[in-house]
């Protein structure tokens, strides 16, 4: 069971007592790092001698207290951070948890300081938040540690998840988040056995989707919003030839093709170009890019650039004079920019700018073309899949309306 009132401030107390000195020479090596702290006094150096290692115990004798100078004397003895256990005193944003040892305890605000410090999404944030404490209280782990968790059977974790929700894949891929993250488990067979049942789940949750939603698409006709697309461009390059909204509605038509007659697909993209860097053929990076001089799109990171690699194509003629049309009109280091003339940061926030181009959301676009070149162009569903950058069992549950 968790510890509650009495019983986990005499817990949080102790463990403070008895790493309390490690922690503050950790704190203090953190603030002097970060420059909220200036300098570190002689006899504060002599308090923590004992703790301080080595290396930091050069670093923090290189501070000057006289001129109490931010920068040491000597930069090249600056350690690297090293995160410290914090004390069970409430979830503190930032503050990072690592554990050793064979059997390390894991406490709830351990388990959500992790979220805080490896997730950035604030939507996603607030929603691995929200899996500790039903998962706390479902398996109600001994000492309220987190890690128990996974001491349970396959069957045991599975089975509980399954009969307590609706959506169980969304649970086991938080536990297996967690235990990319810090070191819950060694069970790898455990593992092994979630990720599987996670895979299966998942399937399972969106054949049940896809179920609804095929009443809903009866009355969608993803035909006319495919030929929607192109006679939407072709207003564009009258009334707003080269400019980012013609541009943009181009590389979501035309520009998913290598012939004009729109039998060759090249891709099938998601929000993948909010922050593709104008390159020259000599520049080597790993941001999104395209090459002017080449013509050649590289798109290095997207949703599912893990499992699919690189994504690398030559844009038509028609595309490619298009580019260099609009660069010219308009000089800029991306291809896309906000009308302030800054880049996009974040891809969610590049969406509603390509709903204005092409009249409709990422994902009807993409129905839209996984439909045509499955039923017109008649192309294989796993090639179809590939340029769209998912498995073809996403492609039929999500996409495909036949």
């Amino acid at each position: 069971m968790p510890l509650t009132g009495e019983q986990k401030r005499v817990h949080n107390l102790e463990y403070y007592e008895t790493r309390k000195e490690l922690i503050n020479a950790r704190r203090i090596i953190s603030m002097l790092q970060s420059g909220k702290r200036k300098y570190i006094r002689p006899e504060t150096v002599s308090k923590y001698i004992n703790v301080f290692s080595q290396e930091e115990l050069e670093y923090v004798r290189s501070f000057d207290p006289v001129k109490k100078t931010l920068v040491p004397s000597n930069p090249e003895t600056v350690p690297a951070r090293v995160p410290v256990p914090v004390p069970n005193t409430g979830p503190k944003k930032n503050e990072p948890v690592v554990k050793s040892g064979k059997n390390p305890f894991f406490s709830a605000d351990d388990i959500r300081n992790v979220v805080r410090n490896n997730t950035t999404i604030a939507n996603t944030l607030k929603t691995y938040e929200s899996r500790v404490n039903p998962l706390m209280n479902l398996f109600k782990p001994k000492n309220g540690d987190f890690a128990a968790i996974y001491k349970n059977s396959f069957k045991t974790i599975v089975k509980k998840v399954s009969d307590k929700y609706k959506n169980p894949s969304a649970y086991l891929q938080f536990l297996l988040w967690v235990s990319e993250k810090v070191n819950v488990t060694n069970n790898i067979k455990l593992l092994d056995d979630l990720r599987k049942m996670f895979r299966k789940s998942k399937g399972s949750e969106k054949v049940a989707s896809r179920a609804q939603r095929v009443i809903a698409d009866e009355s969608v006709d993803y035909d006319q919003m495919y030929d929607d697309l192109f006679e939407n461009e072709a207003d564009l390059s009258k009334t707003e030839n080269a400019s980012q909204k013609h541009l943009l509605s181009v590389i979501y038509s035309r520009g998913l093709y290598s012939d004009t007659k729109q039998k060759k697909n090249l891709i099938i993209p998601r929000n993948y170009y909010f922050d593709v860097e104008i390159q020259n053929s000599n520049t080597k990076s790993d941001q999104n890019n395209f090459k002017v001089n080449t013509g050649v799109m590289t798109i290095h990171q997207y949703k599912t650039a893990d499992l699919y690699g690189t994504i690398k194509y030559k844009v038509n003629p028609y595309t490619s004079n298009l580019i260099k049309k609009s660069l010219k009109s308009n000089p800029r280091k991306f291809l896309f920019t906000k009308a302030n003339g800054q880049p996009f940061k974040k891809a969610d926030e590049f969406n509603p700018f390509i709903k204005n181009a092409i009249g409709i959301g990422i994902d009807d676009f993409r129905r839209a073309i996984i439909n045509h070149e499955l039923n017109v162009n008649k192309i294989s569903r796993d090639v179809v899949a590939d340029r769209a950058g998912h498995s073809v069992e996403t492609n039929e549950l999500v996409y495909s309306k036949n």
